[in-house]
């Protein structure tokens, strides 16, 4: 991204110097090809103008895209991990209660049943959190995303309406 900018910067540059160095050739001929310069150096000027306040939207987009990326997709990514250990730890949690119920002594070991439901049911609440959490990232990255895609498609439908603009008011 730095790279371009800097193309964009330099280009900019470029074609303001153009658009001078046409300029001055302008007000030195006073034919018709001078009349032309002038035109071509306005509209030279203007776009490196258009192109350097270009740079702003571009840089916001490449931010916003970067925090996406490593941000957002990484703190969703942490949470599926805890989701499924969590999960994990459940479906353990289950098989040692059909086990502890297999095994079941009413006399002698219902306190040790009992534990186990309790185990049970504190694995369940925090699996059940963990997905809802799961859920709510994942519609969330999932508008983000659509929110990064409208603002390109704005964008560079702004883009293309500008220079086509400029094309129709060169000729």
């Amino acid at each position: 991204m730095d790279s371009y900018q800097t193309n964009v910067l330099f280009l900019s540059h470029e074609e303001t110097d153009m658009a001078r160095f046409l300029k001055d050739y302008a007000q030195m001929d006073k034919t018709r090809a001078g009349k032309m310069m002038a035109s071509v150096s306005k509209v030279l000027a203007y776009t490196a103008q258009q192109r350097l306040t270009l740079r702003t939207p571009l840089l916001r987009l490449h931010n916003e895209i970067e925090t996406f990326r490593h941000r957002a997709v990484t703190d969703t990514l942490l949470t599926v991990k805890r989701m499924e250990t969590a999960r994990t730890e459940y479906r353990g949690s289950i098989l040692w209660l059909k086990d502890a119920s297999v095994q079941l002594d009413p006399e002698k070991q219902l306190e040790k049943f009992r534990r186990v439901q309790s185990q049970v049911k504190s694995s369940k609440t925090e699996y059940d959190r963990l997905k809802s959490d799961v859920i709510q990232k994942i519609d969330l990255l999932t508008a983000s995303r659509w929110y990064i895609t409208i603002f390109i498609y704005l964008f560079f439908e702004f883009v293309s309406c500008f220079f086509s603009v400029i094309c129709i008011h060169i000729h």
